[in-house]
């Protein structure tokens, strides 16, 4: 919270006077600041509780797979592709009672962690305050913008130097810096994704085998891929990382194209023209509203609400 509130506070500082005191621009940065500070709160409560019900569910499935593959003893046909290593110490009692008890309470903790994610809502939370604080970062930049105008022209062309930076080069770097971030999860998750298909492929190759010593993988293999693979696949619906890195490239794009006609904005700000300077940046901020909208759509798919 404290970097946070650093950031916050150089952000500020960036901000002209006598824009940065007048009442009007306090009054939305403060709003703006508070919707951003309720986002990452409830993004850190809603990422936390997919990866408890990941886990849990996750859990609960190896655990299940584990008792079904001991639930009968170990053939007496020395030909079956089977390891009777682990089928024999599986259905042991004290080995099953304590499975079915990691069980339950894994379940009991996906069945927990549902209802808490239903209540608090903390889905639906992020994204609310997300897009209002995103709509608060357009509204200050068009109300220093205003401000700065009433003070004179070189109040207006200083607000308008802030208004560009934070409302352009700043999200420059964020999309481009995002871009990367979600292309590289993306990439892990594939890869981790595929690592897990491969092993399972490879299950049944081992089992043809018939050598001993590779039995006992191979049946741990072939019980626990596939709940894995589908905690990998929840988890890339989740995170949405590889439509959040097109995404951020689309609107990184969008942006170097409006930036190619600053000129007009600095002409604008030269010539203390604010309609003009307000049609210019009205651009960038219909990029970033595309961008917003992209955002709901794609978390509202992800949590099934289309």
């Amino acid at each position: 919270m404290a970097k946070q509130d650093t950031a916050a506070g150089r952000a500020l500082a960036r901000v002209p006077e006598p824009v940065r005191s007048d009442p009007e621009f306090i009054a939305c940065h403060t709003a703006r600041e508070a919707r951003a500070a309720l986002s990452r709160g409830a993004q850190a409560s809603y990422r936390n509780g997919q990866r408890w019900l990941i886990i849990a569910s996750t859990a609960a499935a190896l655990v299940g797979g584990l008792l079904l593959y001991g639930f009968d003893p170990p053939t007496a046909d020395a030909d079956a592709p089977t390891s009777a290593l682990l089928r024999t110490w599986l259905a042991q009692d004290q080995v099953r009672i304590a499975l079915g008890l990691l069980q339950s309470a894994a379940l009991a903790g996906v069945a927990w962690g549902a209802h808490l994610q239903r209540r608090l809502r903390t889905n639906f939370t992020w994204l609310e305050h997300r897009l209002e604080a995103e709509k608060g970062r357009i509204a200050c930049a068009m109300t220093a913008l205003r401000i700065g105008y009433r003070h004179g022209p070189e109040s207006f062309r200083a607000a308008g130097v802030f208004a560009v930076r934070d409302l352009l080069d700043d999200q420059l770097i964020y999309f481009d810096k995002a871009r990367a971030l979600h292309a590289v999860r993306a990439q892990r998750l594939l890869k981790v994704g595929g690592g897990i298909a491969a092993a399972g492929a490879a299950f049944a190759a081992l089992q043809g085998l018939g050598i001993a010593e590779l039995l006992l993988a191979a049946a741990l293999v072939g019980v626990l891929s596939p709940a894995l693979n589908s905690a990998v696949t929840t988890w890339e619906s989740v995170s949405g990382d590889a439509e959040r890195a097109r995404s951020s490239l689309a609107a990184w794009f969008a942006l170097t194209e409006v930036s190619g006609r600053r000129a007009a904005f600095e002409a604008a700000l030269a010539e203390n023209d604010l309609d003009a300077a307000e049609a210019w940046l009205e651009q960038v901020a219909e990029v970033l509203r595309a961008d917003h909208a992209v955002f709901e759509a794609l978390h509202k798919a992800e949590v099934g609400q289309g």
